[in-house]
């Protein structure tokens, strides 16, 4: 046989690309590391090798060989030692040895569940694998015809020559202008009994032929429930979260119709609301982490909370452990253009942490300040102090991101890190201070202000300073013998009311 290529400068070229990529593929492997029995990963160059060496490395080697780069050389070989002109090789030996690549398939389906779990990927490779089929048995289906068109036996090709007005000569099959034919028309009936009956105008003629169609029929049945039913639930998985996103549109709708919102209210309602959904894509992550272990969810939260941690020093200097319970009670809130953060005179619960866009501070209506990223406003917040109300506004410019953290959650990791009081006092930069102490309970009796000071008090909590839980000659705890000092100057206030 001739070693000249019989494909298309086009399908040369794609032979020479995908050799290129399995060739380079193969160089890889040789430092790819792997998971052993143990569940341990091996990143040792030798063990990675001998690895590899012992897997797939014959599959790889085997079909990435050109078979017409071998015929060439051997013909060089022979020509200059043996002064053969050309080594006669049969054709269908060649095509053979070509066919060795469809092991290359093998490989491939090692990967497919990577890429099988994402849903158009998923339909795209559903899609291939019928048409790969449909080509098989395509082929099997002219290889059939063939056979019986050589030994002069009434077949399809010889009355698919007759409809088509071809002279059903002997060397008619090697017409290389008919081969498209050939080959477009097994195609054509292969894929019509896949996905009906079939036409009749291309019919088995004799028993194998029909005996050929009876399996790929039953084939087909099969095929066709399993490749479109899962073309279906691909396609409507595909479509669920825009399902999901236009059912939370019209119900939002309905709420803001059926209580009557004013404009203004609604299409702020509605900004937020789209703002959510770009972001999370309606994703909850406390029911997405809900049957998280601990340690899962605080890694989780450590990566959220990222930016806040790398830039704020008194979160950076913070122990590993005090960080990781930080983590997750920190809480990560946006906001849209308009929205006010905090009103006047309101509570000031929580500190935040300026992560993304722009804010403005107003009093009296004027803009007295402007924060971005990295600023930092609330009240400062002490154990021993209530919290203050809120002397400004705050009000967002842009769409921004705030990381909160509430006094109540501070206290708590306080007292579960007493080496966080130091960082806390020295490196928490406030750029404005909301909180106003001091003046907020002057009006009210003297025992009354007693009384909601000490419950105002973050720190206050009725068990720590329980008698029978805490020794009163105790006094390496400062924040729990302010609270009974406070408490003890009331009880006597109390009394003394009493008698009176």
């Amino acid at each position: 046989v001739s070693t000249q290529s019989t494909g298309s400068s086009g399908i040369n070229a794609e032979y020479g690309i995908t050799d290129l990529v399995f060739n380079f593929d193969i160089i890889v492997n040789f430092r790819s590391t792997y998971v052993n029995q143990d569940g341990l990963v091996i990143s040792s160059g030798k063990k990675m090798a001998m690895h590899y060496l012992s897997g797939w490395f014959i599959l790889d080697l085997i079909t990435s060989i050109r078979w017409e780069w071998v015929l060439n050389i051997l013909n060089w070989f022979a020509k200059s030692l043996f002064q053969i002109n050309q080594i006669q090789v049969n054709h269908r030996l060649l095509g053979g040895l070509k066919s060795i690549r469809i092991l290359r398939m093998i490989k491939v389906g090692r990967n497919l569940d990577n890429y099988t779990r994402k849903g158009p990927i998923s339909l795209a490779l559903i899609i291939v694998l019928f048409l790969s089929l449909g080509h098989i048995f395509a082929c099997f289906w002219y290889l059939l015809g063939k056979h019986h068109y050589e030994n002069n036996i009434e077949g399809w090709i010889m009355y698919y020559l007759k409809d088509n007005q071809y002279d059903p000569t002997e060397g008619i099959l090697d017409n290389v202008e008919m081969q498209p034919g050939y080959y477009s028309a097994s195609l054509y009936f292969i894929m019509t009994t896949f996905c009906t009956v079939g036409f009749g105008n291309i019919s088995p003629w004799n028993t194998p032929e029909q005996i050929f169609c009876i399996f790929v029929m039953l084939i087909g049945a099969f095929l066709y429930a399993i490749v479109f039913g899962s073309a279906t639930n691909i396609i409507m998985q595909m479509g669920a979260q825009q399902s999901r996103f236009l059912d939370q549109q019209q119900n939002l709708e309905l709420y803001t119709k059926v209580n009557k919102f004013p404009q203004a209210l609604k299409n702020r309602v509605e900004d937020y609301f789209y703002y959510q959904w770009y972001n999370s894509k309606g994703i909850e992550p406390s029911k997405m982490m809900s049957n998280w272990p601990r340690n899962l969810k605080e890694d989780t939260s450590l990566f959220m909370h990222r930016v806040l941690f790398a830039e704020w020093p008194v979160f950076s200097q913070a122990s590993t452990g005090c960080r990781r319970a930080l983590s997750s009670l920190i809480k990560r809130h946006g906001v849209t253009p308009g929205d006010c953060i905090v009103h006047t005179e309101d509570c000031v619960e929580s500190i935040f942490f300026v992560v993304k866009g722009h804010l403005k501070i107003l009093k009296d209506g004027a803009v007295i300040g402007i924060l971005t990223k990295g600023d930092t406003f609330g009240d400062k917040w002490w154990p021993t102090e209530p919290t203050g109300k809120a002397v400004a506004d705050v009000m967002a410019m842009t769409y921004a991101e705030l990381e909160v953290l509430p006094h109540e959650s501070l206290r708590e990791i306080l007292i579960k890190f007493p080496d966080f009081w130091d960082i806390w006092v020295k490196k928490l930069d406030i750029t404005f201070e909301l909180g106003q102490h001091g003046k907020i309970f002057e009006d009210l009796p003297e025992d009354l202000k007693m009384f909601i000071k000490v419950e105002r008090m973050p720190a206050h909590n009725t068990e720590m300073i329980d008698e029978t839980e805490f020794d009163k000659n105790d006094t390496g705890d400062d924040l729990i013998r302010e609270t009974r000092e406070l408490l003890t100057q009331l009880e006597e206030k109390m009394a003394k009311k009493n008698k009176k």
